[in-house]
């Protein structure tokens, strides 16, 4: 699809009579806990979640604050880093994926939970359904599992005489079953002989890519992860060294070095993220805000990755790429 805007499908709940300007003159700061991978306040997610505040009217360390908490990757953590927020009394608890929203949930008691990049929350139990949540957690679906079949019908597009597909997964994300269900199906019925392959930390990419390379994988299509979004560099490093077509699900991941991405926007999805935040804390339950589906999908391709592969790009994608990388 080409560029569209998204259509704010956040409505309904009932707007506590108390308005933006009244709190401003209360003097009273909004706290928003920050749970992030890795203390990266200042990180480009942050600065246009930032920009959506200022666009609604907020300003920062005079109506709110962020406080910031990282769980450095560890799920484990993430109670801890969730209670000490708690503690710190924040209004709302923002996350990046649900995966991290569903380990805070159980000791986040009634704080609203906000996930700026939630795939499918109703598969795996975040929402009673995405119009009408339920519960503390509510944000922005991505849908994910659907973006990747339409990226199967793209690498078969690129490379008309491939006949092995390898899929690269994080065992235990909340998203991975679901996005296997999604993608195998259609990969098979486009000729496709498809093998997954697991890895859990990146000092495992290498040997990942090397199996896959042994078993004559033509291309592999990487799953929805926060680990692969993390380590985009290192992932395309290790593509790169068997010389591997790698489709990704993440822009960042395309300009370290994957082949191309179709997906969502999550500067965009932060920035958007700004409005949940300004009906939370008017008094909006979180149960009562709809989980916003995206309507903008971009293509990003690498064309220098290309080059280096010797893979031709048709020109039907070119044209339709919302950026080429050269």
């Amino acid at each position: 699809m080409r560029r569209r805007d998204f259509i704010a499908a956040c409505i309904g709940g009932v707007v506590a009579a108390s308005s933006l300007a009244r709190a401003q003159k209360s003097g009273k700061v909004a706290r928003l806990g920050l749970l992030l991978p890795f203390p990266a306040v200042n990180s480009d997610f942050a600065q246009y979640f930032r920009g959506g505040m200022r666009e609604l009217g907020w300003e920062e360390g005079k109506n709110w604050v962020f406080e910031t908490r990282a769980y450095w990757r560890d799920l484990g953590a993430v109670p801890g880093c969730t209670e000490e927020l708690i503690r710190a009394k924040v209004d709302i608890i923002i996350v990046v994926t649900l995966q991290v929203a569903l380990a805070a949930r159980p000791v986040a008691g009634d704080t609203p939970i906000l996930v700026a990049v939630a795939g499918d929350p109703v598969r795996v139990g975040a929402a009673e359904s995405l119009a009408h949540p339920g519960g503390t957690i509510t944000g922005l679906a991505t849908m994910s599992p659907e973006l990747a079949t339409r990226r199967v019908q793209q690498l078969r597009e690129i490379l008309p005489g491939a006949t092995r597909l390898a899929l690269l997964g994080e065992p235990g994300t909340p998203l991975m079953p679901l996005m296997l269900d999604a993608i195998l199906p259609a990969a098979r019925s486009l000729g496709f002989v498809v093998r997954v392959f697991d890895v859990r930390e990146p000092e495992g990419f290498k040997t990942s890519f090397e199996t896959m390379r042994q078993w004559s994988a033509d291309a592999v299509i990487v799953l929805d992860s926060e680990m692969f979004w993390r380590n985009g560099p290192r992932l395309a490093a290790a593509a790169t060294a068997v010389n591997m077509p790698m489709a990704c699900g993440f822009r960042e991941m395309t300009r370290a070095g994957c082949l191309f991405s179709y997906a969502t926007n999550i500067r965009e999805h932060f920035r958007r993220g700004a409005t949940y935040v300004d009906k939370l804390l008017k008094g909006v339950k979180p149960g009562d805000l709809p989980f916003e589906q995206p309507t903008r999908f971009e293509l990003i391709i690498n064309l220098k990755t290309a080059r280096q592969l010797g893979v031709t790009i048709p020109d039907t994608l070119l044209t339709l790429a919302d950026e080429v990388i050269e």
